[in-house]
């Protein structure tokens, strides 16, 4: 199983850690995933 659309806490939308995004993926078996961030930047 696939998502291949998943917003973090860096999103508007979304409210959870990577790392925990990474855990729930792997708790439900999920082989590939992407987490698809928008409405933010960073400048180096």
């Amino acid at each position: 199983m696939i998502d291949l659309h998943m917003h973090s806490k860096y999103s508007s939308d979304g409210i959870d850690e990577v790392v925990d995004m990474l855990n729930m993926a792997e708790g439900l078996g999920l082989k590939y995933i992407s987490i698809t961030d928008h409405n933010a930047c960073r400048s180096i």
